[in-house]
């Protein structure tokens, strides 16, 4: 079919959306002539372009701007989320210095040597975890502390302990 050139004046709110649609890869003549075709001749052709697809274009787009936008800021995002939780577990090592020395030093001295201290519970009839939650039982009523943030102090003290614990 031949192609006419031919121009027209439209409103500035029309232009605008033109360029937009221009500018997301949208093809102006094909647009002219499906909407054009659709109002002479009625809505007999697939390719015509309404405003509902345009509008889900422009969502898509828009969909499209904005994962990019969190997939740019997310690695950030992270770094400072883990840079604030090292800060935070800082400032509470310090606050809570002296009672992770206190843990450390008097109340779990003979934690030192894991191996031993299995073996003495074992033949007490208890087991490890047992007698550690008794004497932090102990410590958190000292201290006025809940028991859980006594296992908490007592596994900065004792990290390699966790998993064996908790497992």
């Amino acid at each position: 079919m031949p192609r006419n050139v031919i121009s027209a004046s439209v409103d500035d709110d029309v232009l605008s959306a033109l360029k937009e649609f221009k500018n997301n890869g949208g093809n102006v003549s094909r647009l002219v002539n499906s909407l054009l075709r659709n109002y002479f001749f009625g809505n007999n052709d697939d390719k015509v372009i309404t405003k509902e697809i345009l509008k889900i274009r422009e969502l898509e787009r828009k969909v499209k701007q904005a994962y990019e936008i969190i997939n740019s800021i997310q690695p950030e995002l992270e770094e400072l989320r883990k840079k604030f939780e090292q800060e935070q577990e800082a400032k509470e090592i310090e606050q809570n210095l002296s009672l992770i020395r206190l843990l450390e030093l008097e109340v779990f001295d003979d934690l030192k040597d894991f191996e031993a201290f299995e073996r003495t519970a074992r033949r007490t009839g208890f087991k490890p975890k047992d007698l550690i939650e008794q004497r932090l039982s102990a410590f958190a009523a000292q201290n006025k502390l809940s028991l859980q943030e006594a296992w908490q102090l007592f596994f900065k003290v004792f990290p390699d302990l966790k998993e064996y614990l908790e497992g």
